[in-house]
C-alpha cells in the first residue's frame, strides 16, 4: 500500500555535522572533506540511483559531488552555519523503478531546481518494502562565479506546506497514470478523520539495532501501533462488508425522508472536501506566482535604485566642481556612490538570469488575478454547500410530525418501512393507548419516536440498528402486528358479545 512520508531537516554545524559527510553517506560514495581533512567512504552502501540537478546558469563543477559540497562548506563562515536542507520522501511501491525515477526527477526539477536550488538526489531501494529518496538542497543562490547570498524565502513555512501538498499531487498523478487505485494524502491522520494511530520516527540507530535482533522501545511502540492499525483497517473492511450485506438483503421498501436527507448530506460533505482540495491547490499555485512576482519586484527595485543613484551621482558631480573644475569637494561621496552603483549593477546582472521578464510578469499577474477569482468562486461554493448541509441537518429534527388517531402499537408498526432500526425501549402500558401526536426523528443516526397521548403524557421510543438479519427485524415488527391483530380480534369478540346481549334483551322485552 502506498504511504505518505515527507520529512525535512536542516544540516548545520551546530549539530556537529558536515555537508560532505551527509552527501557521501546518502550517495554511497567516497568523498574528501577539505575543511576537516577527513575522507568519508561509504562505497559499500547499496544506493540504487544518484544524480545532481542544477539550474542552467550553474557552473559545470557543481555536477561533481565532492566539489559541490566542499564549495557549500567553504561558503559558510559561521561555526553554527546552516549548510543545506535535506528532504526525505517515501516512493510508492506500486510504481516501477523507472516510474519512481521519473516521478522524483519531475518533482525535483519543477519544485526546487526552477527556484534556483541545486539538488543532490539519492534513491535507496535496499529494503523493497521501503523505497525512498534523499534530496539534499543548497541554501544559497548559485551564479557562474559560485555561491552568492542565502535565499531566505526558501525557509518560508508556507512554501514547505506547499511542497508537502505538491508531493502528494505528483505521486497521485503518477499512480493514476500507472493504473493503480492507491492514493496518498499529505494531511495528518487526525485531519483525515482516520482512527489509525501515527508511528514514531525510529532513526538509523534504532533501525540498526532492530536489524540485529535487539528490541527497542520505539520499535515495540511502532509494532503495537501497526497491530492496532491493522485491527482498525480490518474492522473498517468488516463494516463495509456488513453494510453491503445488509443493504443487499434488506427488504425493498419506501425510503424514508430522513435517509434521503442523510444521503444528500453525505454527498454535500464529499463535495465540500473536493472544493477545499481545489482551493488548496490554487493556494499552492498562488504561492509560486507570488514568489516569482516578488523576485521580479525586487529586481525592478534594484533597477530603480540604480537610476536614482546615478542621478544623485550626476548632481553631485555638477554641484561640487570648483571654479577651475580641478577639484570636487564631494569626491569621497562620489567614490562611495560609484562603488554602490557598481555593486548594484553586479546584483542586477546576476539576478537578471532568474528574474522574470516584463512580459512574463504581466502574464503572471493575469494568472494570479484569474486564480484569485477562481478561489473566490470556489469559496462561495464551499460556504453554500456548508449552509445547505446545516439546513439539511436542522431539517432532520422534524422529518415526520403528524396528528394521528391510532394506538402506540399501530404507530410503531407503521414505522417498519421508515426506520432502519427496531424499537428497543418503550412503555408497555402505553402500547394500546390512543396517540394524539407522533414525531419520528433521526439525529446523528439515533432514531426515536416522540409521541403524546390524549391525556397529555409525552414519552420517547428508541430505535437502534442491532446486529440482526432482515428476517429477524421483520419478525419483531410481525410480533407487534400480531399483538395488534389479537387486540382487534378481542375487540371484535367483545363487540359480538355486546350485540348478542342486546338482541337477547330486545327479545325479552318483546315477550
Amino acid at each position: 500500500m502506498a504511504i505518505y512520508h515527507f520529512s525535512v531537516q536542516v544540516i548545520s554545524r551546530s549539530q556537529g555535522r558536515s555537508a560532505v559527510a551527509a552527501a557521501a553517506y546518502r550517495a554511497g560514495e567516497r568523498l574528501q572533506d577539505e575543511r576537516y581533512g577527513h575522507t568519508y567512504d561509504y562505497t559499500k552502501k547499496n544506493v540504487a540511483e544518484r544524480a545532481i540537478a542544477a539550474p542552467e546558469n550553474a557552473p559545470a563543477w557543481v555536477k561533481d559531488r565532492e566539489q559541490l559540497w566542499n564549495a557549500v562548506e567553504a561558503a559558510e563562515k559561521r561555526k553554527d552555519a546552516q549548510l543545506c536542507r535535506e528532504i526525505n520522501i517515501a516512493l510508492p511501491r506500486e510504481l516501477t523503478a523507472l516510474q519512481q525515477r521519473e516521478l522524483v526527477s519531475t518533482f525535483v526539477t519543477e519544485q526546487f531546481v526552477k527556484r534556483g536550488m541545486i539538488a543532490d538526489v539519492a534513491i535507496h531501494r535496499d529494503n523493497p518494502e521501503n523505497p525512498h529518496a534523499h534530496i539534499m538542497l543548497t541554501m544559497r543562490e548559485i551564479t557562474p562565479a559560485g555561491f552568492g547570498q542565502k535565499v531566505r524565502e526558501w525557509n518560508d513555512k508556507g512554501l514547505l506546506e506547499a511542497w508537502r501538498a505538491e508531493w502528494a499531487n505528483y505521486a497521485n498523478r503518477a499512480l493514476e497514470r500507472a493504473g493503480s487505485q492507491e492514493r496518498i494524502d499529505h494531511r495528518s491522520l487526525e485531519a483525515q478523520g482516520s482512527d489509525r494511530l501515527p508511528t514514531v520516527h525510529e532513526g538509523p540507530h534504532v533501525r540498526q539495532m532492530e536489524s540485529r535482533g535487539i528490541r527497542t522501545d520505539r520499535g515495540d511502540l511502532n509494532r503495537a501501533v501497526a497491530e492496532y492499525n491493522g485491527l482498525v483497517v480490518s474492522l473498517a473492511a468488516y463494516r463495509r462488508e456488513k453494510d453491503a450485506l445488509v443493504k443487499e438483503t434488506a427488504p425493498r421498501a419506501n425510503v424514508a425522508p430522513v435517509e434521503s436527507s442523510q444521503k444528500q448530506v453525505a454527498v454535500l460533505i464529499a463535495k465540500g472536501k473536493e472544493i477545499k482540495e481545489q482551493i488548496g491547490r490554487i493556494d499552492a499555485d498562488l504561492n509560486r506566482i507570488e514568489e516569482r512576482l516578488r523576485y521580479y519586484n525586487e529586481q525592478q527595485q534594484r533597477i530603480s535604485d540604480r537610476v536614482r543613484l546615478e542621478k544623485q551621482l550626476s548632481d553631485m558631480q555638477q554641484q561640487g566642481r570648483s571654479f577651475f573644475g580641478l577639484y570636487n569637494k564631494n569626491s569621497k561621496d562620489i567614490a562611495e556612490l560609484t562603488r554602490k552603483i557598481e555593486r548594484l549593477g553586479e546584483r542586477i546582472q546576476e539576478h537578471g538570469r532568474f528574474a522574470p521578464s516584463d512580459q512574463e510578469a504581466v502574464e503572471l499577474q493575469a494568472q494570479q488575478k484569474q486564480l484569485e477569482q477562481t478561489k473566490r468562486e470556489l469559496s462561495g461554493q464551499f460556504f453554500a454547500v456548508r449552509n445547505k448541509v446545516e439546513q439539511l441537518k436542522a431539517g432532520q429534527e422534524k422529518i415526520e410530525t403528524k396528528t394521528v388517531t391510532a394506538t402506540l402499537r399501530q404507530v410503531i408498526l407503521h414505522l417498519k418501512d421508515k426506520a432502519t432500526g427496531v424499537p428497543v425501549r418503550y412503555v408497555e402500558d402505553d402500547l394500546d393507548k390512543q396517540v394524539e401526536k407522533a414525531r419520528f426523528t433521526n439525529r446523528g443516526g439515533v432514531e426515536q419516536l416522540h409521541y403524546r397521548l390524549q391525556d397529555g403524557t409525552e414519552r420517547n421510543v428508541l430505535f437502534q440498528n442491532l446486529h440482526m438479519t432482515s428476517q429477524q427485524r421483520d419478525s419483531i415488527f410481525d410480533m407487534i402486528g400480531a399483538a395488534i391483530k389479537g387486540v382487534e380480534r378481542a375487540q371484535q369478540r367483545d363487540e359480538a358479545d355486546r350485540q348478542r346481549q342486546m338482541k337477547k334483551k330486545r327479545r325479552g322485552m318483546e315477550r
